[in-house]
């Protein structure tokens, strides 16, 4: 079993967080020590449309400084148990992704599984070291079709996966909407 009975979540809310929000969290047992919470932001807030091709598109109802900040993800902002965990789920954007969390991550705790789910396409061709780079950071690569698509160009779904593992992902779970998920490894 990859993840273990207790989850956790790391991230920013702001002075608003709602009560009921905190309440349900607590009664699902899920930890908390992770979320670092803003006195001079709201929380944020974005509408996520998703397409029938699985396509994601964000439409932040936030503006400003309060989007990098809540969003930022850094090692420094992980507890010790959190860094000890057996695995870690994070969303990265392709351009930036941020790859410097899960090398930090690997030093600190080798054994742990490190799973990426990009948020979102690719605006431009990655330069094929770019990709490499990616989709090497973790053990598990999480894309919907069209963001797999954007990185190793368009084909079927098995190719999709093989290119992928090719270029460095150990383990591919292509996400494909109603289709379901096609794991490669």
């Amino acid at each position: 079993k990859l993840w273990p009975d207790r989850v956790g979540l790391v991230g920013g809310g702001g002075h608003d967080w709602p009560p009921a929000a905190q309440a349900w969290l607590d009664a699902m047992e899920i930890d908390c020590a992770g979320i670092r919470h803003y006195a001079d932001y709201e929380s944020l807030r974005a509408w996520q449309v998703t397409d029938w091709d699985g396509r994601r598109t964000q439409v932040w109802r936030t503006k400003g400084q309060a989007i990098p900040d809540q969003l930022a993800f850094r090692y420094e902002f992980l507890s010790a148990s959190y860094r000890q965990a057996k695995a870690l789920h994070y969303g990265i954007h392709p351009e930036q992704p941020n790859l410097k969390i899960a090398h930090d991550l690997h030093r600190a705790n080798p054994a742990m599984v490190i799973a990426i789910e990009p948020f979102k396409d690719v605006d431009a061709p990655l330069p094929e070291a770019e990709v490499r780079a990616l989709l090497s950071a973790g053990q598990i690569f999480s894309p919907n079709v069209r963001e797999a698509e954007m990185l190793v160009g368009k084909c079927d779904s098995l190719e999709l996966v093989r290119r992928l593992g090719t270029m460095g992902a150990e383990i591919v779970t292509l996400r494909m909407g109603g289709e379901g998920s096609l794991v490669y490894r």
